[in-house]
């Protein structure tokens, strides 16, 4: 295919849908026109220039690119510095149950790693105290990791156990095994139930560079606190999650 006909086929793409836009203000026409690009298009495809869609739509290249913007927001485009805006690839889907981060990973055909940035024994603050029904300035374990999916990061971890109810936590979790695995298999003290709390918040400058995002962009934060049957905390992650990449489905049933 020869460039010019692939500039038409892109324009084909931006052509107007069956949707009514008539009455849509032009921001909103091209917002939508972006939204239809995204889903006719794989990902990694690029979008046109913000020039060029600012003439085509009569808006200012600033109106082009608060749209861009939200689209990326939204997980639907993705920007590579100095290189462009392109379509972003599907976000994962995470099924909330008391399955890893990991093992929610693999079951969507994900290669699933993570990166401990630190781990170490220190006095509970009074939130972590207060989840694992500690009395404040109890010795807690506390894990912090990168998770990635296929190589790209996509949340931040932590993990708050009572060192007391686990000595020797540390070198076991620096061998590499999985949290839950150690928990059952080394101290039969795997969670058989779970409360998660989700909520919006926005990327502190830390977390936004460690999660490869901009200060202030939004993510999800989940804060699970799990316990063993005779109702003991014996686990507190917060974790954030980048929500342009990452969502959850809760099933529910009668």
């Amino acid at each position: 295919m020869s460039d010019s006909e692939a500039v038409r086929e892109r324009d084909l793409l931006l052509a107007p849908t069956v949707r009514e836009t008539a009455n849509l203000p032009r921001y909103w026409e091209l917002k939508e026109h972006l939204l239809a690009f995204c889903e006719g298009n794989r990902a990694g495809t690029p979008i046109p220039a913000e020039r060029r869609l600012a003439d085509e739509f009569g808006i200012s290249r600033m109106t082009v690119r608060q749209a861009i913007q939200e689209l990326v927001i939204e997980g639907r485009l993705q920007r590579a510095q100095g290189r462009g805006t392109f379509v972003a690839p599907p976000k994962l889907t995470h099924v909330i149950t008391l399955a890893s981060t990991s093992e929610a990973m693999r079951a969507q055909g994900v290669t699933a790693s993570s990166r401990i940035l630190s781990l170490q024994e220190k006095a509970a603050p009074l939130e972590v105290a207060h989840r694992l029904s500690l009395e404040p300035g109890s010795r807690v374990v506390v894990l912090e990791r990168l998770r990635y999916a296929n190589s790209e990061v996509m949340a931040l971890d932590y993990s708050y156990f009572e060192s007391a109810r686990f000595p020797g936590l540390i070198e076991k979790l620096e061998s590499g095994r999985g949290v839950y695995e150690i928990l059952e298999s080394d101290y039969d003290a795997l969670p058989v139930r779970a409360d998660e709390l989700i909520e919006a918040t926005v990327a502190s400058p830390r977390v936004a560079g460690l999660l490869d995002t901009e200060t202030g962009a939004p993510l999800l934060l989940a804060q699970r606190q799990g316990f063993l049957a005779d109702g003991t905390p014996v686990e507190w992650s917060p974790t954030y999650y980048r929500s342009d990449r990452y969502r959850f489905l809760v099933q529910l049933g009668l």
